[in-house]
């Protein structure tokens, strides 16, 4: 069964969406079609395909980096060499979708994109080095290296080497409030 569930003028033309077209061909969609006192209707067909999850889901920087065409794979490797460096304790891990480091939480993430590497040094990072980012696009917790740019290799370890002195800090008063007893 086909109903019509719209029906109104459209840039001058008559128009009918129809329900369900199941089960249908286009010769018989024409003459219902023409029934409606159609002229001479035009059909469009919406395809609908199954639902497919199409999320990328990585397990590992390499293959993160494994997906990006050979030069931007190039700048990715540098980033994490460079990263690696400066934080040689951090573990590697994958976190929203993008490659991260990790040590006593999460220390930077990455991400190419079209025109940019996304770096994400959360909101301290980004207000430390606030003077040498304004170069740059970015946002409280962001910025955007420009991929027709050189990248700031030694910006990144900077605010790197700050993110790890702040994540031992906080790790440190962490563990001495677990070590103070409670007061009652």
């Amino acid at each position: 069964m086909v109903d019509v569930f719209a029906e109104k003028k459209y840039a001058g033309n008559q128009l009918a969406v129809l329900r369900s077209t199941a089960g249908l061909t286009s010769e018989e969609i024409q003459m219902i079609a023409g029934k409606l006192f159609f002229q001479s209707p035009r059909l469009f067909f919406k395809k609908e395909k199954p639902m497919e999850n199409k999320k990328v889901s990585f397990t590992s920087i390499d293959e993160y980096i494994a997906t990006f065409p050979a030069e931007i794979q190039k700048i990715l490797e540098e980033i994490r060499a460079t990263i690696k460096a400066a934080a040689p304790e951090a573990e590697e891990k994958i976190s929203y979708q993008m490659p991260t480091f990790f040590l006593n939480g999460n220390l930077v993430h990455f991400a190419a994109f079209k025109k940019h590497i996304g770096f994400y040094p959360v909101p301290t990072g980004i207000e430390k080095f606030k003077k040498e980012l304004s170069a740059y696009e970015g946002a409280k917790g962001s910025v955007q290296f420009p991929l027709d740019k050189p990248m700031p290799y030694a910006l990144i370890t900077k605010i790197v080497k700050f993110r790890v002195k702040e994540n031992l800090a906080k790790a440190e008063i962490k563990e001495k409030k677990k070590k103070t007893p409670a007061k009652t």
